[in-house]
């Protein structure tokens, strides 16, 4: 049975608009958040990802400065760091550059944030940590990274709950 079928008296209500600026979404449990989330303290830095419409521009900058840049697709790349002075130095070139140009950079620890990434790649969403089922990563690839949620409600055993949520990855004046 399809599920218009079961809950014909749904109603679809615009519940939040969520900001991703890393460029992904995570769907969680707190419980489990509270219990797997790497803190900032017991992390080491891992590089810098960055992706938009002048990630080329930086990565030419990065590699004529003799950083590694690694590309995990067409716009989005990755370059590693060893230490935190190597990071701290990375974030300013991005910066700098990311004022002038349309380019999201995202700083990258050994924490929680890398595991997300890890299990976002590439760029097709997945389980957090892999295959854990703690949570799930969603990317969002549009111009504003803004979420629409929606929630859909309908009566279940006498009660009016939620029974679905929907999430609108692409505002609807870039579809």
């Amino acid at each position: 049975m399809m599920f218009r079928d079961m809950f014909r008296d749904a109603e679809r209500v615009k519940i939040a608009e969520v900001t991703a600026d890393s460029g992904l979404l995570v769907i969680a449990d707190p419980h489990h958040i509270d219990q797997s989330w790497r803190s900032v303290k017991e992390a080491r830095p891992v590089g810098i990802r960055f992706r938009g419409e002048g990630a080329s521009a930086l990565r030419d900058k990065l590699t004529a400065l003799g950083h590694r840049v690694e590309e995990l697709n067409s716009s989005a790349f990755h370059v590693p760091a060893a230490s935190l002075a190597e990071m701290a130095d990375l974030m300013a070139i991005a910066r700098n550059l990311s004022d002038r140009e349309n380019v999201i950079v995202t700083p990258l620890w050994s924490g929680t944030l890398d595991a997300l990434f890890a299990a976002a790649q590439p760029w097709q969403g997945g389980q957090f940590p892999l295959g854990s089922g703690v949570g799930v990563v969603v990317p969002v690839r549009s111009e504003t990274n803004l979420i629409i949620v929606h929630a859909v409600y309908a009566e279940v055993g006498g009660t009016r709950r939620i029974v679905r949520v929907e999430l609108d990855l692409v505002p609807e004046d870039e579809a």
